[in-house]
This record gives C-alpha cells, sequence and structure tokens, in this order.
C-alpha cells in the first residue's frame, strides 16, 4: 500500500493477483484490495486461479474486491485434467472446479471468467469437446480459450507445439468448427507490453520486483524490491529498452511493422541475450495468406473476428 502511495501521480491501477494459487491467501487479498480501495484511485483487478477454493463465502466475498474477471485453467477433460491438476494426494478436481464457476455465476455474476486450456500433442484432440462441455454447461457465459505450453526451461520436448502446429491448430478449429480465438487480421490497435511499461510492475512474495512473471522465482532477475530503490539498475534499463523493435532491422522493412507490435518482448530479450535468430513474431507472418483467406471467410459468414 506504501508502494502504491508513493507514485503520488497515478490516477489509477489495476492488480493481476496470482501465484502459486492466490485463493490460498484470499484474506490477504481482501484486506489489501479494501486499503487500496480506500486511496481513491480508479481500481480494476482480476486473478489467475485454479479455481479449486472458491466455495460459497469466497464467491460471495469476491464480488466487493472489484474483481472483474478470473481466468481459470483446465488441462483437459475430466480424466486428463485430474491425472495432472490433482492434490498432494492424489484426489482428483475437475469436478470441484466445475461446482466453483457455478458459485462465481451465482454470487458474482458480473465477474468475467475465462477457462485457458493447456494445449499440447498428448490432450489437443479434447479441446473441442471440452470448449462444448463449458459453454453448453454455462450457457455461453464462461469463455474457452486454448494456450499453448511453453517451455520456460529452453530444455525441449516432443509434447510442446512448435509455431507451424499452432497455426494448424487455429486453422483446424476454423475450418472444422467455426472458431476463431486469435485474430487473422493484423490488428491496428497500438499497445505496449508490461515489461516496457515505466510504471507495471511483477511483485514477488517477498516484495522483489521482476520485469516479466516468466522471471518470478529466479533471483538472479530481480531489479529490486517495494521497500527499496532499484537493485539491478542495469537489468531494469535492460528490461525497458533492449527489446525496442524500432531498433530491430528485421523489423523496420516487415510488412506487418508495426500492427504486430514487434512480438513478445520478453521472448526477444532472451533471444537477443542467447544470440538466436528472430522467432518471436506473431503466427499470423508465417502464414498471410491463408490467415487474410480466413478472415475474408469471417466476413462472409458474419464469424466473430477478434
Amino acid at each position: 500500500v506504501d508502494f502504491v502511495k508513493s507514485h503520488s501521480e497515478a490516477k489509477s491501477m489495476r492488480i493481476t493477483w496470482f501465484g502459486g494459487e492466490p485463493l490460498i491467501a484470499f484474506d490477504r487479498i481482501e484486506s489489501l484490495s479494501k486499503k487500496l480501495l480506500s486511496l481513491g484511485l480508479e481500481y480494476d483487478a482480476g486473478i489467475i486461479s485454479n479455481g479449486y477454493l472458491v466455495n460459497e463465502d469466497v464467491a460471495k466475498r469476491i464480488s466487493h474486491l472489484h474483481i472483474t474477471s478470473m481466468q481459470i485453467t483446465l488441462d483437459g477433460l475430466k480424466e486428463r485434467h485430474d491425472s495432472r491438476r490433482c492434490l498432494k494426494n492424489g484426489g482428483a478436481t475437475f469436478d470441484r472446479i466445475i461446482s466453483s464457476m457455478k458459485l462465481l455465476r451465482e454470487f458474482a455474476p458480473d465477474m468475467r471468467i475465462g477457462i485457458r486450456v493447456n494445449i499440447d500433442h498428448e490432450n489437443d484432440q479434447e479441446f473441442i469437446t471440452l470448449y462444448k462441455f463449458i459453454t453448453e454447461e454455462f450457457d455461453g457465459k464462461v469463455s474457452v480459450f486454448p494456450a499453448f505450453t511453453g517451455d520456460s526451461t529452453e530444455k525441449g520436448t516432443c509434447n510442446l507445439y512448435n509455431r507451424n502446429d499452432r497455426i494448424k491448430f487455429a486453422i483446424k478449429m476454423f475450418n472444422e468448427h467455426g472458431l476463431v480465438f486469435d485474430s487473422f487480421y493484423p490488428q491496428s490497435f497500438r499497445m505496449e507490453c508490461a515489461i516496457r511499461k515505466r510504471a507495471t510492475y511483477v511483485i514477488g512474495p517477498e516484495g522483489e520486483l521482476y520485469g516479466c512473471w516468466n522471471d518470478v522465482g529466479n533471483p538472479s532477475r530481480v531489479y529490486g524490491n517495494i521497500s527499496e530503490d532499484l537493485t539491478n539498475e542495469s537489468l531494469f534499463i535492460s528490461y525497458k529498452t533492449k527489446a525496442d523493435p524500432l531498433e530491430d532491422p528485421n523489423c523496420l522493412k516487415c510488412l506487418l511493422f508495426p500492427a504486430c507490435n514487434g512480438g513478445c518482448p520478453y521472448e526477444r530479450i532472451k533471444r537477443l541475450e542467447r544470440g538466436d535468430p528472430p522467432a518471436d513474431c506473431p503466427l499470423i507472418k508465417d502464414n498471410i495468406d491463408n490467415h487474410l483467406w480466413n478472415h475474408y471467410l469471417c466476413r462472409q459468414k458474419s464469424i466473430p473476428n477478434p
């Protein structure tokens, strides 16, 4: 709260509560939210959760904390999800998460709920069945979207989707089911990733500051703390400047730039550190003719194209 107060020029703020599992500390989230709301800023919050700890009491209390959205992760249909996201004793979680979403729809009906389904080569065939189940179970009031599991360890595994796999998955969802999760057309609006914003912070459990939540738990990527000044100024500056697509000759001559926003700045920085060739561009660049044709078909069939 003192850290927020130190930003005396701030007029608004948004918090994303995440973890680990943030609902383990729901009482702390509630107390902090009330203190932050008392500061008089325009305030909004979201939460990323596994959904397991949502009971009737939490569902009733959460609606008063300006938490307007919740992202819940499923790893497939019941059998596969329970095999991957089980309790410490091996117990199942899928059915309770579905019950949690029903409680949120009942007691916090204005909250936007998004189901992120982690996709890899073991569970990809289950996605459309899970999509239809959630959509029908909640009358289309809970969104479902695919997310492709990444490899932050850089060790690699054959189960993960590569760029070509992701493109094929998107085209299959459209051709076979009429579903579009990422726009087939380059977006014209500009936005910047949090990693390059001066007044955006990723705060760890001890108050440590990171540039990206992919870094949380890695002491070498800490650049400061909410209770003190910068402890690693060079790291902080590299996050804000190193990923500038305006300094990348490949970006400057690219057809999609600047509509693509230059891709993921975190991936760009990691690539530059490794000395690898460009690989952080948006997927549309690899198959633009097909994407533009599908965009045309979306318009013809009045299918929403994000």
